[in-house]
């Protein structure tokens, strides 16, 4: 018998995590039935923090309720034994527990001049030295060293030239009043002795750049900033402080996830550094990762296509949700357009007309200026939603220069289907990449046009997203968003986490005409109950059973307010929920 499929609250690479509440989760192969299983953590040295004991069950999970300190690199060793009482071999899984709320020693900086929130701003670079010893370069190596860090907006991290994570759009998308994730980076291999310089890019992402339908920004407000803190063997070496410098002059200018960005890669050596400004936003939204990253995926090479009106146009032969690499030799100055669109129009040009919003355009261009020698490049605060992208530039380029990257949740394929029919065949093919469009950290409507966890299309497609892949991480961290964005009054918001209305100022207040609506906010229900069933977990139910019973008492009252149902005759959802509303 052989364990297969080791996961932890249901990821298989739990870094950044809280070691509470640890549901410890196994499949099998082999054997006819397990007869028992014994569960043990470890921390690095062996010294054991938690053990289940041998238990005779047939159950493939555990649940620890207290089990690995924060700041703590741990192995959990699980075995089992047959019906013959055979024991397996022990496979084992690494967890890294996340920081606690109150080792917080950095403080929150924001690199930008004041302004008056109302016109976009530049992407900021935030710069900081540090020294690191012989021995605390020997411990790191040792022992670990790991970046805390979290943001307004989005960030990418360089230790020493080299971008430490391979996650995309860190930290995604939350309900940021109430949830900020923080990620945990491992960094002891891109440390040095002596001198080491520590950039941070920061973009405008979901937090004040356009969000839904309406696009609308400043959601969560008008500024970006960033906490970091980096220890090594446990010792701060580095905090955000007043001693970072920025500037707003580097390459990356304007940016956003329905407009696109702006690259000058002539910008590179980040001139117009300047003073950052201590802010006090607190560490009480802060919380642990909970979910899998965004990270890259499939990639694809291009081919320039004819088209009638002899734009140039490249064609990467399927439809995906990401961003395109460029690799080329340029000279200084010289400039290029990509523009990203899905679909050819009727008489075969590039168009975007097919996913544009009537009420405001939604472009999907990348604007690069070159700088002189080789160019390497790709979109790090957008993403786009494509198959063709029509090329405009002062110079010739060839299409070996473009690499298209698929980037969604990183989620495990299960389903795998072909028959004698190529067009089902397509049709299951489209399906799958529909999914992988639209998983970007969070379930969205669609991948171009309002790139939103809109509710309706998520509690839709629950049922066929289960059977394709393993998504239980990405709905449950959704939920986590939308019971944080829950109203006052019970009310389940619409898009989670919640835009703010066109024409509002912005405030985490004020609901939109299909906030609680049947049909689209029902997912608050429908979705717990729908992993559940599939999973045979309940925890998230747990999670949120006080949300989910106020939401409850709501859709009841509404109901009886309108002679739907009376004091005796209830839903069926409701009684499938077991949930005692009193």
């Amino acid at each position: 018998m052989r364990i297969t499929n080791l996961q932890v609250n249901h990821l298989t690479q739990p870094i950044g995590i809280d070691g509470n509440h640890l549901h410890i989760r196994w499949t099998l192969e082999g054997g006819i039935s397990q007869s028992a299983y014994e569960v043990t953590i470890t921390d690095c040295g062996g010294k054991p923090l938690a053990s289940s004991g041998r238990k005779q069950s047939n159950g493939m999970e555990h649940i620890f309720a207290q089990a690995i300190p924060p700041k703590t690199k741990a192995q959990i060793i699980v075995t089992v034994w047959d019906e013959n009482g055979v024991a397996s071999e022990p496979a084992e899984l690494t967890v890294i527990t996340g920081i606690a709320k109150n080792d917080w020693k950095a403080k929150w900086i924001n690199p930008e001049p004041k302004h008056d929130g109302t016109t976009r701003q530049r992407a900021s670079y935030l710069r900081t030295v540090f020294t690191i010893s012989a021995e605390q370069r020997e411990a790191a190596l040792a022992q670990g060293a790991y970046l805390y860090a979290t943001c307004h907006g989005l960030m990418n991290l360089f230790l020493n030239g080299q971008e430490i994570s391979d996650h995309c759009l860190m930290p995604g998308t939350q309900q940021y009043d109430k949830r900020l994730m923080v990620e945990t980076i491992p960094v002891a291999s891109f440390l040095q002795e002596g001198e080491n310089v520590l950039i941070v890019s920061l973009g405008d992402g979901w937090y004040r750049g356009s969000m839904a339908f309406d696009q609308a920004k400043n959601v969560y407000g008008t500024d970006v900033a960033l906490l970091a803190q980096l220890e090594v063997s446990g010792e701060i070496v580095c905090i955000t402080d007043d001693h970072w410098r920025a500037t707003q002059e580097g390459p990356i200018g304007y940016n956003d996830f329905m407009d696109g960005e702006e690259y000058d890669a002539t910008k590179e050596a980040l001139p117009g550094m300047h003073d950052v400004r201590v802010v006090d936003y607190g560490y009480d939204n802060l919380i642990p990762v909970d979910t899998v990253p965004v990270v890259e995926h499939e990639r694809f090479q291009a081919k320039w296509i004819d088209v009638p009106n002899h734009e140039k146009v490249l064609d990467f032969g399927q439809n995906i949700v990401g961003y395109v690499y460029l690799d080329f030799m340029g000279q200084a100055g010289k400039k290029m357009t990509l523009t990203h669109g899905e679909a050819l129009d009727g008489e075969g040009n590039f168009t975007t007309k097919n996913f544009q919003n009537p009420r405001k355009a939604v472009k999907q261009e990348v604007h690069y200026t070159c700088k002189d020698g080789r160019n390497t490049y790709h979109p790090t605060k957008t993403y786009m939603g494509f198959r063709y992208v029509k090329v405009e530039a002062d110079f010739e380029i060839a299409p070996e220069a473009f690499t298209a990257v698929a980037i969604y949740s990183d989620i495990r394929t299960t389903a795998q289907f072909t028959c004698g029919n190529e067009d089902v065949n397509q049709l299951f093919h489209n399906a799958l990449w529909s999914m992988k469009g639209n998983f970007v950290d969070v379930p969205t409507d669609c991948p171009t046009r309002e790139k939103s966890g809109y509710s309706g299309d998520a509690q839709a497609y629950i049922h066929t997203a289960m059977y394709l892949m393993d998504c239980y991480s990405v709905y449950a961290k959704w939920i986590r968003e939308q019971a944080a964005g829950q109203f006052a009054d019970g009310v389940i918001p619409q898009v989670a986490p919640k835009p703010t209305p066109a024409g509002q100022k912005a405030t985490l207040g004020g609901k939109i005409e299909t906030d609680g609506g049947i049909g689209w906010s029902d997912s608050f229900e429908i979705v717990p109950y729908r992993l559940q069933q599939r999973y045979g977990d309940v925890e998230l139910i747990r999670e949120n059973y006080d949300a989910l019973k106020k939401w409850t008492a709501h859709e009841i009252a509404r109901a009886k307010k309108t002679r739907l149902v009376n004091r005796v005759s209830l839903p069926a959802k409701y009684r499938n929920y077991m949930i005692d509303t009193g």
